[in-house]
């Protein structure tokens, strides 16, 4: 099982889960996610593997930022927690404008502070 660390916005999303302990179609896998938006995903069977996708439409309108994720499954009457963690959407560049900036703002915050002192610098 690899739940990616990010997910770019405005992409196809295609995540195969393996659980043998849980196999499909006998168990549901469901991605939930939660941050800067609330995004539940179903997964779809293929023979025994989980498969959680996402047309690039779907995901263009994810917000951007870090989620906090979790993958349960159920056979109906057992619901069972199979990882969780974080994660981060990464804007989608098609919608961004010329001004975008891609830093995070640590990074902003750091170059500004350098801009500062290197000025004053003799």
């Amino acid at each position: 099982m690899s739940i990616p660390n990010t997910i770019t916005a405005g992409t196809t999303l295609e995540i195969p889960v393996t659980l043998t302990a849980y196999p499909a179609p006998a168990w549901s896998l469901t991605l939930v996610m939660r941050g800067p938006g609330k995004i539940d995903l179903q997964a779809a069977a293929r023979n025994n593997q989980h498969v959680v996708s996402a047309p690039a439409d779907t995901t263009s309108e994810w917000a951007p930022g870090r989620y906090w994720y979790s993958l349960r499954v159920t056979d109906g009457d057992r619901v069972e927690e199979v990882d969780a963690g974080e994660m981060v959407i990464a804007p989608d560049l098609m919608q961004a404008d010329a001004s975008f900036d891609g830093r995070d703002h640590l990074r902003r915050v750091l170059d500004a502070f350098e801009a500062v002192i290197e000025g004053r610098a003799s």
